[in-house]
């Protein structure tokens, strides 16, 4: 007999929830590509303390968590909380860029934008 922690129970029942539903992979997809933008540049995340100081949340800005191999629920919820905590911040950030980054900074901005704008599905 073989056993699993419940962790890793969840994260075997989660992967195939994932496999199956489009809609969900899509999600995690823009979630990871959000953290990975931003986690790959200290430039990036300073900015967005910058954002938050001008609207005085300079203290509620959260840092993105590293993406691991092994999806567990905790880190998923971490990002997720990231993501919600910063949501404002970000789209500041990304306004920034589109009006005076470079061309293809412009464009990713814009993408994110596209994806995360109060009227986008995430």
């Amino acid at each position: 007999m073989t056993f699993w922690c419940a962790a890793h129970r969840s994260d075997l029942a989660f992967e195939s929830i994932e496999a199956t539903v489009l809609e969900l992979r899509h999600w995690l997809a823009d979630l990871r590509a959000v953290a990975t933008y931003f986690r790959s540049s200290s430039m990036r995340e300073e900015d967005l303390v910058i954002r938050a100081r001008t609207v005085g949340n300079e203290s509620k800005v959260k840092r993105f968590p590293k993406h691991h191999k092994v999806r567990f629920a905790e880190h998923l919820l971490n990002l997720v909380e990231a993501v919600i905590t910063n949501h404002e911040f970000m789209i500041l950030h990304w306004q920034s860029v589109q009006e005076s980054g470079s061309r293809t900074e412009k464009s990713q901005a814009v993408g994110f934008l596209k994806s995360w704008a109060a009227n986008s599905i995430n």
